[in-house]
């Protein structure tokens, strides 16, 4: 199966049935809709943050499940991303995937969306200063939480899942985002249980220990250069008790770096919606 380019440069129809979408525009490009992490045991949910008012996140993105898997085949890729948390452009080398979160979205238009991203672990030395970020958590009760975070952990690719048919549109402010990992106990700020969708329905779960604060980054990948769709977005993940199958199916993904088979463990972690709200 190949990879062909179309003519406003993004990836091409990889077969009759499947065209990957990542959700967000290359400089230049014209606007278009195309478009639980395991930690010892745990899933992941995440959670979009937002200002003090009742967010309402670009992506549309509430909260995701978040899932260790096992890929068939592991990839380990160069890339070069700019944070907000950090002003200087880096190369990393990224090993995976690790992970692979999912949220279901209703876009502008009332359409189906699904946000997805393929975690990749950004291997070599890790650079970055501790420092304290702010973000507004949408839970329960939207709330104003500070984190110490540290070193980037993980890169999150915006992925599809290949089905029989064409895969549902990616939500258009979508961007690859990164992973810091948050070195303090904290609290779940307020946000306490969210409801999370399994794919087979929705379920309340409660959050335990902030792991991840998750921020969208700009990326430059070979000739590509990727902007941020949504600035303000942010993701932060908790450990959360083990939930789903047992015996999780295997899917297939595609994502900027490769396409395979990954198989599904039990989520353990929860991302939930946040949005920044000023950084020190």
């Amino acid at each position: 199966m190949t990879t062909k380019t179309s003519a406003n440069g993004r990836p091409g129809p990889v077969s009759r049935f499947f065209v990957f979408s990542p959700g967000l525009r290359r400089a230049g490009a014209a606007p278009r809709c195309p478009g639980p992490v395991r930690v010892a045991g745990a899933l992941l949910v995440l959670a979009s943050t937002v200002a003090a008012e009742p967010p309402t996140s670009g992506p549309g993105i509430e909260s995701m499940v978040i899932q260790a898997v096992q890929a068939a085949k592991t990839i380990r890729h160069e890339v070069e991303f700019r944070s907000p948390l950090g002003s200087t452009r880096r190369e990393v080398m990224l090993e995976g995937p690790a992970y692979h979160s999912f949220s279901l979205v209703t876009g502008h238009d009332q359409r189906r969306e699904e946000a997805r991203f393929n975690w990749y672990r950004i291997a070599g030395k890790k650079e970055q200063a501790p420092r304290r970020v702010a973000v507004v958590v949408k839970g329960e009760k939207p709330s104003r939480v500070e984190f110490g975070v540290g070193p980037a952990r993980f890169f999150l690719a915006t992925a599809q899942a290949l089905t029989k048919g064409p895969p549902p549109a990616a939500p258009e402010e979508l961007s690859h985002m990164v992973a810091y990992g948050i070195n303090e106990e904290g609290d779940a700020g307020a946000a306490g249980k969210v409801e999370v969708s399994t794919g087979g329905g929705k379920i309340t779960v409660r959050l335990g220990r902030p792991l991840f604060l998750c921020v969208p980054v700009e990326e430059w990948h070979h000739a590509e250069y990727f902007p941020v769709g949504d600035a303000g977005f942010r993701l932060v993940v908790y450990e959360t008790m083990a939930f789903g199958k047992e015996n999780a199916p295997e899917i297939a993904t595609l994502d900027q770096f490769s396409l395979g088979a990954l198989r599904l463990e039990r989520a353990a972690l929860v991302g939930v919606a946040a949005r920044a709200a000023g950084d020190q």
